[in-house]
């Protein structure tokens, strides 16, 4: 007597199902590996770019700069100071700036995280320089103007003065607000490099403009003082409509 039993037929149905479906599965992805071979090395696709991670100079040629070259200007000033754009080999290679400045020994470096992600005229603009600094320009927002100062100290600093009205070079004068207590008085400020002191102008009247610079209608300069003339509302007249004139004079 044959005490064997053969199995059923469905399980042998049953197994050769699931055979057949790994068997698919596996030529799918071997299929796919090998149309694709990036995709057989996806730590490889993630991998943010190392570089060398030094300093180096812009490839103007490279499409994700266009347009920098217009305003990322290397040069050497009349007072032998050179200035020079750069960018770090690395992953930030598309968004951050350098600007590095020397003279002898002197040497500064300014990092402006993320610029390059921005409109072009958000890059400092190299305008000029007096005995003791360099002075760049660029936007900060919209409707908002800014000033770079980098001394030319033996240990160089930099300085942003944010929402410029104007300033002037030879003698290293600034206006700029500090928005304090803007809501209710209108203050301006206004540095002197050169003699390295800094004073308010506090004006009577409210301002006018919610942009604090744009009350200011025209700025005097001179080496002693900084005449500025602005238009703001009358600050007795409870309509809020009557508008005046008004002058304030910073001695230094």
């Amino acid at each position: 007597m044959n005490t064997h039993s053969n199995p059923p037929v469905t399980s042998i149905i049953s197994f050769l199902i699931l055979f057949i479906l790994s068997s698919c599965n596996a030529d799918k992805k071997i299929n796919a590996l090998q149309a694709n071979p990036v995709a057989a090395k996806s730590s490889d696709v993630f991998k943010p770019y190392a570089g060398t991670g030094k300093l180096i100079a812009i490839n103007f040629n490279d499409s994700n700069y266009a347009d920098v070259s217009y305003y990322a200007i290397d040069t050497t000033t009349q007072d032998g100071w050179s200035i020079k754009y750069l960018i770090k080999d690395d992953s930030t290679r598309y968004s951050d700036l350098y600007i590095e400045w020397s003279k002898n020994k002197s040497k500064g470096l300014y990092h402006f995280p993320d610029v390059l992600t921005f409109r072009r005229y958000f890059i400092p603009f190299f305008e000029g320089e007096n005995k003791k600094h360099l002075f760049f320009t660029h936007a900060c927002a919209t409707h908002c103007s800014a000033v770079l100062t980098l001394s030319k100290e033996k240990f160089p600093k930099y300085r942003e003065f944010i929402s410029i009205a104007n300033f002037n070079i030879p003698n290293g004068q600034i206006v700029y607000t500090t928005y304090k207590d803007y809501d209710s008085q209108f203050v301006a400020a206004i540095a002197d490099l050169n003699k390295g002191v800094e004073r308010p102008a506090v004006f009577k009247n409210s301002p006018l403009f919610l942009e604090p610079m744009e009350n200011i209608d025209s700025i005097s300069f001179s080496s002693n003082q900084v005449k500025l003339f602005a238009t703001l509302i009358d600050r007795n007249d409870t309509t809020r409509k009557k508008t005046v004139k008004e002058i304030q004079v910073v001695k230094f």
